[in-house]
């Protein structure tokens, strides 16, 4: 029998052992988080209204229109505040609750352009961060809930996704999330039809998890997104890294540490951050000086950002 076993195995092809192996590995890891995280697959934020037909073509214009109403009456950029009391409590909200609930017969494959997917999938994850903190009632921070980015979903195109799934599964292509050993998606999960077409990590500089550390909020146009993305990883480097030349230290916010992956590692975090360094002259020298530089992390504030 073991001799049997043996050939079995010795027949399969790699690939197919490896990936049934990460298909089953995702697919155990995810439920046991979902479990302790207390994540009922039946409940999303969406519900408000039942939808009202085919709207593939505007929903994500809909979306995006809110937003940006919603933006400009209860952000404040200089403080990178915002007023959640006075959201919950608006007619703009229950609009923008009443159009996340036509999502569930959205298809994001109509988004045929890479503008266009990451326009969308950036809006969606920052107005979904946005309605789970009022829903949910966090008050300090999200981590009040640990299972937060889990159980802060919508219900898109019949498929449930979760915050979690946005960002780790569709805008960075199913790269695992910090610290844990799998995916968000398995392998053979249908939502990964909806992953973007390359992993762009000027993304981290976008995405809002409501707390003061995150980049500020921004609502993003598919006909401007490349340059509001150019726009948003400048802000954010500017405002987050410290140079140290005396010390031979770059002071870097800990979503260098966390995704260094996605920026390429050590010499691909130093590239973007000397590229959208806004003082030429010092972007120079810190691009000299990369050798010897020693990357250091400053705290990251999870308060919320209320």
């Amino acid at each position: 029998m073991e001799n049997l076993k043996a050939d079995f195995w010795r027949n399969v092809p790699a690939p197919t052992r490896e990936s049934s192996w990460r298909d089953q590995g995702a697919r155990w890891w995810n439920r046991a988080l979902d479990a302790l995280a207390r994540v009922d697959a039946q409940t999303v934020l969406n519900t408000a209204t039942a939808s009202r037909g085919n709207v593939s073509g505007n929903v994500d214009m809909e979306l995006r229109r809110l937003m940006n109403r919603l933006h400009a009456e209860a952000y404040d950029a200089e403080r990178n505040s915002f007023d959640y009391a006075r959201v919950a409590s608006s007619d703009l909200f229950l609009r923008l609750r009443e159009t996340a609930a036509l999502l569930v017969a959205f298809d994001p494959l109509t988004l045929r352009t890479e503008e266009q997917q990451l326009a969308f999938w950036i809006n969606l994850y920052n107005v979904l961060v946005m309605q789970g903190v009022i829903a949910f009632g966090m008050h300090k921070t999200v981590w009040e809930d640990w299972g937060f980015f889990r159980r802060t979903a919508y219900c898109i195109g019949g498929q449930r996704i979760a915050a979690d799934h946005i960002e780790h599964g569709i805008l960075r292509r199913n790269q695992t999330p910090p610290y844990t050993p799998f995916p968000v998606f398995a392998p053979t999960d249908s939502r990964t039809k909806w992953m973007l077409p390359r992993l762009d990590p000027r993304i981290h500089a976008a995405l809002h998890c409501a707390s003061r550390s995150c980049p500020p909020i921004a609502v993003y146009d598919p006909a401007n997104i490349f340059a509001q993305l150019d726009l948003a990883a400048r802000a954010f480097v500017n405002a987050t890294t410290h140079l140290d030349f005396e010390r031979t230290t770059i002071f870097l916010s800990p979503i260098f540490k966390w995704y260094a992956q996605d920026f390429g590692g050590r010499d691909g975090i130093l590239e973007f951050v000397s590229g959208y360094w806004q003082a030429e002259a010092q972007a120079n020298r810190l691009w000299d000086a990369r050798a010897k530089l020693r990357l250091a992390w400053t705290r990251y504030d999870w308060t919320l950002n209320r």
